[in-house]
């Protein structure tokens, strides 16, 4: 499930802009895990967590204008497991040669 959180202080955007915004936003991170943005099946998996920053600081003062932060988070992906080998499994088979070779 794609995540983003925005960092957004209020009244920086009109709320149609930021509506607009956040929809952009959920578009690109839906393409970019190559899925259609347009389905609402879809859309129903990405969550946007908007948060209000009552200040934010640059160069430890308080900053004039408006500051806006996204961070994006999608799941790790799934990697199959490879199907076991046919062959011999060489980590064992040293163990066997040296084995032998203590007996002899």
């Amino acid at each position: 499930m794609p995540m983003l959180d925005a960092y957004i202080p209020a009244g920086a955007l009109t709320a149609e802009a930021e509506e607009r915004l956040l929809s952009d936003l959920t578009d690109m991170l839906l393409t970019n895990e190559g899925a259609d943005p347009s389905n609402p099946r879809v859309r129903s998996i990405a969550w946007l967590f908007v948060h209000r920053p009552e200040a934010v600081y640059v160069a430890g003062t308080r900053a004039s204008a408006p500051h806006y932060r996204f961070i994006a988070s999608v799941p790790k992906p799934v990697r199959a497991r490879a199907p076991p080998s046919d062959g011999p499994r060489h980590h064992r088979s040293g163990a066997r040669r040296r084995a032998r070779r203590a007996r002899a």
